[in-house]
């Protein structure tokens, strides 16, 4: 039986991600934050969104792919960790798709850091020989990470 999942398309440095829709609650234009001293340097800080406090993380800086210039195509992607909600800073959010399973595969081996080999990422091949990165929170951060970022946006 076939299984399709959505996900939202996106762009780090003109390379297409995506992320499960069930891992976001909204998609959100760029607005300003406001910087917490002392935290990971991946973490930019928080928003206010609708009276709600939400810590923002760099996704490229997250991924070592250097550092988010905010434009006015910058988006955050809201996502649901936990019980906390954290913004993700991406270039652009593009789309949303349908991703079948079967064409997701796992990157496994020489193309994965140790740190992340009990949540390897996934490569979804779609027409056009288009290849997009699926990424999870589960690649983003990890159980320590996560506290802080839970213990930043705990006012």
């Amino acid at each position: 039986m076939e299984n399709i999942s959505k996900f939202i398309i996106f762009r780090l440095n003109h390379q297409e991600y995506g992320m499960d829709m069930n891992q976001i609650s909204s998609i959100e234009k760029f607005q300003e934050i406001s910087k917490v001293p002392h935290t990971l340097d991946f973490v930019k800080g928080v928003i206010n969104l609708r009276g709600e406090v939400i810590g923002i993380i760099d996704l490229k800086e997250r991924l070592g792919m250097g550092t988010t210039d905010y434009t006015n195509q910058s988006n955050l992607l809201i996502a649901n960790l936990d019980q906390t909600k954290v913004g993700l800073l991406v270039d652009v959010a593009t789309d949303v798709i349908d991703i079948n399973d079967n064409v997701i595969e796992t990157l496994s081996g020489v193309f994965v850091e140790n740190a992340y080999r009990e949540n390897p990422m996934k490569v979804a091949k779609l027409q056009d020989e288009r290849m997009v990165i699926i990424l999870g929170l589960e690649n983003i951060l990890n159980h320590d990470e996560r506290i802080k970022l839970q213990d930043l946006t705990n006012v």
